[in-house]
């Protein structure tokens, strides 16, 4: 995906350097760009922390690593983890080791296809927030619309089991990874981040994790309001962090 996207913003477009951003799986995309060609992408904008490489080793599927959850952890800390466990591994589980499988049935039945999808974004946004309030009916339907026309949620699938599949050679990696200046906007509904509940804390904990990945790791935005979808969210807030991230690179 990241070196179609440059084919495309370098011999189509004809940009000779770029800023790129992406959150969910498009994080990665947007990780791997920068890693990749750090000569022509100027800055990175992310929605969240992306691991490179990214679904390799024996637990490709499991973004826990093995993880058990703390004897001595609070029961509020407890009921945190469980609930990324199951929201969110869940999903990547299933599209990992049986995505094709699955595809099969969303295919097949649009009733599934659209419990999918609505589980996703329920589960997925704003735990503060009523969802009824920031996902409108007509979005919901004309996503999972273009999801049924276009028969695209088993592409959107295998492309978990396929960054496990064909990862980048050996030779290319780099350590940092990411060498561009980085900026995130994150967000504290976010059910990808059990445990935290301040900014503060947010914050230093993306600052030491990021150390590994990021040698130019910038701004680091959190936000009160949004989820995991925070473009959608909240999109004044990814705006005005996207813009503030880009301004001034060259």
């Amino acid at each position: 995906m990241a070196d179609r996207f440059h084919t495309l913003m370098t011999e189509i477009l004809g940009h000779e350097k770029y800023a790129v951003c992406g959150s969910d799986y498009g994080a990665q995309v947007a990780a791997q760009l920068a890693h990749a060609y750090p000569e022509q992408v100027i800055g990175v904008h992310l929605g969240m922390p992306s691991q490179l490489p990214a679904f390799q080793g024996d637990r490709y599927w499991d973004p826990t690593g093995g993880r058990q959850i703390p004897e001595d952890a609070s029961p509020e800390l407890r009921a945190d983890y469980k609930w990324y466990d199951e929201t969110l591994v869940s999903h990547m589980v299933v599209a990992c080791l049986d995505g094709q499988t699955a595809t099969h049935g969303l295919n097949d039945s649009p009733a599934g296809l659209l419990a999918w999808l609505v589980e996703r974004w329920k589960t997925w946004s704003d735990r503060y927030a009523k969802f009824e309030e920031v996902w409108p009916v007509d979005h919901i339907l004309t996503d999972a619309t273009i999801y049924w026309i276009t028969q695209s949620i088993g592409p959107s699938m295998r492309a978990y089991k396929n960054a496990h599949l064909y990862p980048e050679p050996k030779e290319r990696w780099t350590h940092p990874a990411i060498t561009v200046p980085v900026s995130f906007s994150l967000h504290l509904g976010d059910s990808a981040s059990p445990g935290i509940n301040t900014p503060e804390q947010y914050e230093a904990v993306m600052r030491q994790i990021g150390a590994h990945i990021y040698a130019d790791l910038r701004d680091v935005n959190v936000h009160h309001k949004g989820g995991h979808f925070g473009q959608w969210e909240n999109p004044d807030a990814w705006v005005n962090d996207l813009r503030r991230a880009f301004r001034g690179l060259r």
